[in-house]
């Protein structure tokens, strides 16, 4: 029911009309807070977009130089190499004669075995005549590939070091070629030339690595020939590279240069706009990257986004604080408030039911519009949040079966390990938290296998003592790789330590009982426990009930006794079924 009004004082005809204090506090509130707030956002603005802006720029080019270095310091490498290869067969000269280097590179094992990593030639050119090539299997040389090296040679026999521009050896493969001459120093005889081809297929896969997805990157040699890219979405096919503005700057310029700017391209009839950088290897050849402005500026519209945003929800809150002080009604106030404790401690049902047609009934329906606002974008940050952590459990997901992919025999391991684990887990009452780390724990126990070489996990017989030693590394490596995410810190322990045995004579770090975290003891159990039942190089699969007895064998040395009886109990009781499917599961 509305409240009685109190009739209003009669005013002589001299009294002015008084100024609401509301509109006094609003006009104060605009003047000394709206103006600021405004000039403040906009000036903010204004700094962190231009700061942002130069950031982007500068990690562009960064990473542009950082591919250039990279890809001069391989080639310098290879030159290195090259040269002290070339003073070796001299002292052959000097030790045993011409001959002796003859018997040198004849032998095929031992030019072989100066194949660097990334060569895929060694050819020794004596100065008498003749030619001696130790070259990769599968490796074929051209015509294309003979001329450039017999230039190369040439150079050499001057005494020079010879550095050939990139050309094609193959199917979008290119080389380099270096030539040294052999001998020839300090007044001593020229004995040969020495040659190699140098693949830059694995110089511009380490030069990029996996941080550049999204962006297209490529080289041109000094004649802006192209050699190497990174393009995911073949733009560099579907375009003409040389009309872009960043290139064509790049081989007009006298003297090369890096530099970052922005161009527009029409791709597929749809004008795009890119900030391209540009940096120059130490052999005069350009390393370009480039991404879409929408994508590289990113940042510059979240920030501007979040500042109107913050700055839109700070004056809403100081407008809600002039209402909420300038009332007179205590009732209604006294509400609101109740109604905004309510809200901040979680009730987001909470409404101010206000029933008045004064600024405070205004000020009511107001707050409970946002609220209402609020609430539906609590909603959605939820929804999100759930989303993330599904995209966050899908990754991890996807991480651990390319690690199960490294190793032939252990496809679909972790995420049987993970199945397994979660179910002794829940059978420990551990909270959910608990739960998701040894979830996420048991899928990424053997991600440390990442750092061990293939020919090891995918040996198809018994690993030597050698091999085993190396292979046990593994949850240190693992350990290593996500000690730097703070997220892990409880996670972790299970890819350190889930090959730690209960008697304390386990690895890495010899714990022993309860001295091993539980997670890890989790993992543990469940790890064994799908070996068993897996067929693998050294074993066959068990049977289920076999796994379970062999575990009761192993418990109270290997394992926890109280988890193995878990297992044993959710055997049992049909949890974990050996059935036909689940094996399939189980088998390469």
């Amino acid at each position: 029911m509305p409240e009685a009004r109190a009739p209003e004082p009669s005013r002589s005809a001299g009294t002015p009309r008084r100024f609401p204090l509301l509109y006094a506090i609003l006009l104060v509130l605009l003047v000394t807070g709206l103006v600021p707030l405004t000039i403040a956002a906009y000036k903010q603005i204004a700094i962190s977009r231009e700061s942002l802006i130069t950031s982007t720029q500068e990690n562009q080019l960064m990473i542009a130089s950082s591919i250039a270095r990279s890809l001069s310091s391989s080639i310098e490498e290879a030159r290195t190499h090259l040269v002290k290869l070339g003073d070796f067969l001299e002292a052959v000269v000097r030790e045993g004669g011409p001959g002796l280097v003859e018997k040198v590179v004849h032998d095929r094992e031992t030019m072989s075995s100066h194949l660097a990593t990334d060569m895929v030639l060694v050819r020794y050119l004596p100065a008498g005549g003749g030619k001696f090539d130790a070259i990769r299997d599968g490796v074929e040389l051209g015509e294309e590939a003979e001329a450039i090296l017999a230039q190369g040679a040439r150079a050499a026999r001057r005494g020079e070091v010879g550095l050939s521009d990139p050309f094609a050896v193959g199917q979008n493969a290119y080389a380099v070629a270096l030539s040294v001459p052999v001998g020839g120093k300090e007044g001593r005889p020229s004995h040969g030339v020495l040659q190699s081809l140098v693949d830059l297929g694995p110089l511009w896969e380490r030069a990029t690595g996996p941080r550049l997805m999204g962006y297209i990157v490529y080289a041109l040699d000094g004649s802006g020939n192209l050699f190497a890219s990174l393009d995911e979405e073949d733009m560099l096919g579907r375009t003409d590279y040389h009309a872009f503005d960043i290139v064509k700057k790049f081989m007009a310029a006298p003297t090369k240069s890096k530099e970052t700017s922005g161009f527009s391209l029409s791709v597929d009839g749809v004008k795009r706009d890119y900030l391209a950088s540009v940096d120059v290897t130490n052999e005069g050849w350009g390393i370009f990257v480039q991404l879409e402005k929408r994508l590289a500026y990113a940042a510059v519209r979240d920030m501007i986004l979040s500042t109107i945003t913050w700055a839109t929800v700070a004056l809403g809150l100081a407008l809600a604080l002039a209402f909420w002080t300038a009332g007179s009604i205590a009732r209604p106030v006294n509400q609101l408030a109740e109604t905004a404790r309510a809200f901040a401690k979680g009730d987001f049902h909470a409404r101010a039911d206000v029933r008045s047609h004064s600024e405070i009934g205004e000020l009511a329906e107001t707050y409970n519009r946002m609220s209402d606002q609020i609430q539906e974008h609590i909603k959605k940050l939820h929804a999100a949040a759930l989303e993330n952590q599904e995209l966050f459990l899908g990754t991890i997901k996807a991480l651990a079966a390319a690690i199960d992919e490294k190793d032939p025999y252990t496809r679909g391991h972790s995420d049987r390990v993970m199945r397994y684990s979660v179910m002794i887990a829940k059978e420990l009452g551990l909270s959910q938290r608990e739960i998701r780390d040894v979830e996420i724990g048991s899928l990424l126990h053997d991600v440390g296998k990442i750092g061990i070489d293939d020919r090891i996990l995918r040996k198809p017989s018994v690993l030597t003592e050698e091999e085993y030693r190396y292979m046990k590394q593994h949850p240190e490596k693992g350990f290593a790789m996500l000690a730097s995410i703070k997220n892990m810190r409880d996670i972790n322990p299970a890819v350190k330590h889930h090959h730690e045995r209960w008697d304390g004579s386990g690895y890495p770090s010899g714990l022993k009982g309860d001295d091993i975290p539980l997670i890890a003891r989790i993992v543990n159990v469940a790890d064994t426990f799908d070996a068993m039942t897996t067929n693998r190089p050294y074993q066959k699969s068990m049977t289920f009930e076999k796994a379970v007895a062999r575990l009761r064998e192993l418990s109270g040395s290997a394992h926890d006794p109280r988890l193995v009886e878990i297992v044993a109990g959710l055997y049992t009781r049909g949890v974990i079924k050996d059935t036909p499917a689940e094996r399939e599961k189980a088998q390469i």
